[in-house]
Order: C-alpha cells, then sequence, then structure tokens
C-alpha cells in the first residue's frame, strides 16, 4: 500500500494534492508537531517511529513544517488541514481534535505567514 497520507473521503483539488505529495515530508513534521503538543509524549514517539519522522523536538518539527507551508499555496493548506482533521477524527476524540484544530490554525502565523482564512470551507472545525 502507498506510505503516503491517506486522503480519505476528503475531496482535494488535483493542484493541491500535487502540492501536498511534493511537499509531504515536511508536512508530516506538522502532523508530528500537532501531536508532540496535543498528546502526551510517549504517544506521540509511538508516531514518530511508526511515521519514522527526523525531527527530535517541536521546534525542529515546526521548522520542517514551516518550509511546506511556505512553498504551498494558501488554499492548499487550508485543504490540507481541513483533510487532517477529517482524517483524525475517528481516531483522537473530540476533545483533542479541537486542541488539533487549535494548533493548525495557530501553524501559518508561527511560521511567520500571514492570516489564512480557511473559514469558507464549510468545515466546522474552522469556525
Amino acid at each position: 500500500r502507498d506510505e503516503g497520507f491517506d486522503l480519505g473521503e476528503t475531496q482535494m483539488s488535483s493542484k493541491c494534492m500535487r502540492q501536498v505529495k511534493m511537499n509531504e515530508p515536511h508536512l508530516k513534521k506538522c502532523n508530528r508537531y500537532i501531536a508532540m503538543d496535543i498528546l502526551d509524549d510517549k504517544y506521540a514517539e509511538a508516531l514518530s517511529r511508526v511515521e519514522g519522522e527526523g525531527c527530535k523536538s517541536e521546534e525542529s518539527c515546526m521548522r520542517g513544517c514551516c518550509v511546506a507551508m511556505k512553498e504551498m499555496d494558501d488554499e492548499c493548506v487550508c485543504e490540507w488541514m481541513k483533510m487532517m482533521v477529517e482524517n483524525q477524527k475517528g481516531r483522537i476524540g473530540e476533545r483533542l481534535i479541537k486542541e488539533g484544530v487549535r494548533d493548525l490554525k495557530e501553524l501559518p502565523s508561527k511560521c511567520g505567514l500571514s492570516e489564512m482564512e480557511c473559514g469558507s470551507r464549510g468545515n466546522r472545525y474552522f469556525v
């Protein structure tokens, strides 16, 4: 099976699919950063072993994540973030989803990008 992101049912434009694929190694660092932030360290550690992440700290994950965000169009970052939320819904529970979404929304500004408006996607988590 392809080891790439599981895009599940999420509809993503072909342009954004390409951008996500191209930036996948860096985007995985975004996942890892959020996992480290919202989940206990043991889970994050297990996750990193499974995904083979190369970042040792939240800060190094953050830097890798920012590389991807700067490379991608805003709309594609939004689509990717929406996909992330959709994929995690069944796995980590409502409370953690809310924390994860908060972290996701902060990522662009932490990366020094201008405010992103992802709310038009009709996703209730982006309100």
